[in-house]
């Protein structure tokens, strides 16, 4: 058809309060066919001055006759001119694939110029780097030869020099390949953070082996699923966790090898390392929405490019102390552990109560002198809350960075931070597990965030290539939201032992050279702004994150459903408290069975024997039956909003300070009454609400009190106790607020 493209300026719009903000108009009057029919024998497009009035932002009109005219009015103080003459030549674009290929799929028509694709699929191209691959370990031993007696790890028990170091890590590869670990194995370790930890992984990684690490505070149920699933025969453990390793590798179903480390002596010859560009480095696992946990596993060349693209982005060197304080089932636990170990900086390792307490977590930064620190975006919230609280911050004299992840970064937490450490920048990671962990860093400095007041996901890392595609994985205009797709070296393997999900998410890369290249779907809604730089805009599937930790809410569903008396269940994420998201759990009994026989707090420790404590709901409320929507899906605005616990049910306080211990509890928890026995995870408790409590704790009694204390005895009378013991005058934190 001859179409004509009429742009028309429309001033003084009235403000738009309707559903909508564009209008598509089709005069179909009055039309006489044959007319019609002569029009469409011919494709002319041309774009035509009109003028008009409409009271939408946006008005398009499609005026068939003896030509198609489609006239555009658009607000100007809403659109540029080039913005909408962009948008009409795509939509004559469109409208001439359809007529020459009327059987193509709508969601395949290309709506971009051939010049525009290209530009839009090279646009998010990470810096391309061909070197030559190089191990990590031969990288820490060239380090070792050099400066032997630095100080490379340093924990709660001492430091560990670069020859100790490696010389342990040596002695185990070689015990690991006399037993006929290899390449293409994987090795389960189940300790706490460490060097002992450090020296174990690079054990394996010498032995060309990968590793899976297992965290003894998770459910045994948990482990022993993680080494089924990844066939490993052989499981490390420090000696104090040896009966536990025992029981999870009998319950694993296979002949699993139970090795102690920890007894490792100095080699003066070290086993020679002999990695591969794409042996396995090491595989974590991640909540399954089937029910079952997914173990992504990561191969050499993706782990030691992210390692390098830290160095790069942080400027790292020899004169760094970076703080390893993720837990080691995290992905960012890697990075942490060797990117400064390459360069002969040094890492200072924390235990699961400092990392968690961010009070003690900066004060061990301020202390010795820590240069870079990475944090999930919920507990810098908390470290900001506290220090509102106490009127005090800490010196942090040699924090050159502070890394944010895991979670959406929030522009008020920026604002927060640079307030009171403008000349210490953030830097936002992006990325997951399946792809090597980050993907792509945003740098926001004071100055440019006070500019520019938004918040960014950034641009792609070295060697990886970003995608933003629609449905049918064609490349979107720029700043149109689309579905981001990762490409490049640090894509991994896929998953272990699951075809069908790795094939579901590793998918062929239609616009790499390379053969073989694949990409991964992130999952995640995203935008490319006139910068270059990504900004998120939502998930797109059922996938949360809980104070950074990933996981699928059908995990936890099928968990609770295999309880006996369980007909239903469905867990939402609530934030009844603006700052504060907390898992709960709907659950409908099952038939025959009556409500109350459903007791929460039998299925919480039901729930707890399976999943990890930050997948264990904070609240569980029974429902005769789940309230939906009238499609028959789960209507989660009707959910109630639960009770957390029935609490004041046991001992009422029996001292003033007991008195005030309970209010404590009973206002950071939000419930009226808390009974000197009540559990503080019991009643919804968490780690930040932990640090919360005892930031109160501090400030009302004047005592010095720690998270781990809290840990141990997570009740008021067991507190109290542990206050009379050992509680002191809290001491200044740092600098008063000015």
């Amino acid at each position: 058809a001859h179409q004509h493209l009429k742009l028309t300026d429309i001033h003084n719009l009235t403000p738009a309060n309707e559903l909508f903000d564009t209008v598509v108009v089709f005069e179909n009057y009055p039309v006489e066919n044959e007319a019609f029919e002569r029009a469409t024998s011919a494709l002319t497009l041309t774009q035509v001055e009109a003028h008009d009035a409409s009271h939408y932002p946006m008005n398009i009109r499609v005026l068939p006759g003896d030509s198609v005219e489609i006239r555009m009015e658009y607000g100007p103080d809403l659109f540029t001119r080039t913005a909408v003459e962009k948008l009409g030549s795509r939509l004559l674009l469109v409208l001439r694939a359809i007529a020459e290929t009327p059987r193509t799929p709508v969601g395949r028509v290309d709506i971009l110029e051939a010049h525009e694709r290209e530009q839009v699929l090279s646009a998010l191209h990470g810096r391309r780097d061909v070197a030559e691959f190089r191990d990590v370990v031969d990288r820490i031993r060239d380090v070792a030869r050099r400066q032997p007696a630095a100080v490379a790890v340093t924990d709660d028990e001492g430091d560990v020099t670069y020859e100790t170091l490696m010389s342990r890590a040596s002695a185990l590869s070689r015990r690991l390949a006399a037993r006929g670990t290899g390449a293409g194995t994987l090795v389960g370790i189940l300790s706490d953070p460490g060097a002992l930890f450090v020296w174990s992984v690079l054990g394996v990684f010498g032995s060309r082996a990968g590793y899976i690490p297992l965290d003894p505070h998770a459910p045994n149920a948990r482990s022993v699923t993680y080494l089924t699933d990844s066939g490993a025969d052989c499981l490390l453990t420090e000696e104090k966790h040896l009966e536990q390793a025992h029981a999870i590798a009998a319950a694993s179903g296979g002949k699993v090898e139970v090795l102690v480390i920890g007894s490792e002596r100095d080699e003066a010859e070290w086993y020679p390392s002999r990695s591969e560009t794409y042996d396995i480095a090491y595989s974590i696992f991640t909540s399954g929405s089937t029910g079952r946990p997914k173990g992504a596993m990561v191969h050499r060349a993706g782990m030691e490019n992210h390692l390098l693209a830290k160095i790069e982005d942080l400027d790292l060197s020899a004169s760094d102390n970076v703080m390893q304080n993720a837990p080691l089932t995290f992905n960012i636990s890697v990075w942490q552990m060797f990117a400064a170990l390459m360069l002969g900086g040094r890492i200072r390792v924390v235990d699961r109560t400092v990392a968690a307490d961010p009070r003690e977590l900066f004060r061990r930064v301020a202390d010795e002198g820590v240069s870079v620190l990475e944090v999930v975006p919920s507990l810098l919230r908390a470290a900001l809350d506290l220090w509102d609280a106490e009127e005090a911050l800490p010196e942090l004299p040699r924090l050159r960075w502070l890394v944010v992840t895991g979670e959406p970064l929030p522009g008020s937490l920026c604002e927060r931070w640079f307030a009171r450490y403008p000349e210490i920048p953030l830097v936002n990671a992006y990325g997951s597990t399946e792809c090597s962990d980050d993907v792509s860093h945003a740098v926001i400095t004071s100055e440019k965030y006070g500019a520019e007041q938004k918040v960014t996901i950034g641009t792609p890392i070295r060697n990886i290539r970003l995608y933003i595609l629609n449905e049918a994985l064609q490349p979107v205009p720029p700043g149109m939201p689309g579905d981001l797709y990762v490409s490049g070296v640090g894509v991994g393997q896929g998953y272990i032992g699951d075809a069908p999900r790795t094939a579901a998410s590793f998918v062929a890369d239609p616009f790499s050279d390379e053969p073989g290249a694949r990409m991964y779907r992130m999952g995640d809604y995203v935008r490319c702004l006139p910068d270059g730089c990504l900004e998120f805009v939502e998930r797109r599937d059922h996938q949360v994150k809980i104070r950074g930790q990933r996981l699928e809410l059908g995990e936890i569903e099928i968990s609770l459903a295999q309880h006996a008396l369980v007909g239903q269940a469905a867990v939402v994420v609530r934030e009844d408290t603006p700052g504060d998201k907390r898992l709960v759990a709907y659950v409908v009994p099952g038939a025959g069975t009556a409500r109350s026989a459903l007791d929460p707090a039998e299925m919480r420790g039901f729930v707890s024997e399976r999943l990890p404590d930050y997948m264990v709901p904070s609240a569980f409320v029974v429902l005769d039956g789940l309230p939906l929507t009238p499609n028959g899906k789960l209507d989660r605005r009707a959910l109630p909003v639960p009770e957390y616990a029935a609490v004041g049910a046991g001992r009422g306080p029996r001292s003033p300070r007991e008195e005030i211990l309970c209010g404590l509890f009973a206002e950071v928890l939000g419930v009226d009454v808390v009974s000197i026995d009540d559990g503080f995870f019991e009643l919804g408790g968490h780690s930040l609400l932990a640090t919360r409590l005892v930031s109160r704790i501090r400030s009302v009694l004047g005592v010095e009190v720690s998270i781990r204390s809290l840990f141990e005895a997570p009740t008021v009378a067991g507190l109290v106790d542990r206050l009379d013991e050992g509680g002191r005058v809290r001491e200044p934190l740092g600098r008063r607020v000015r």
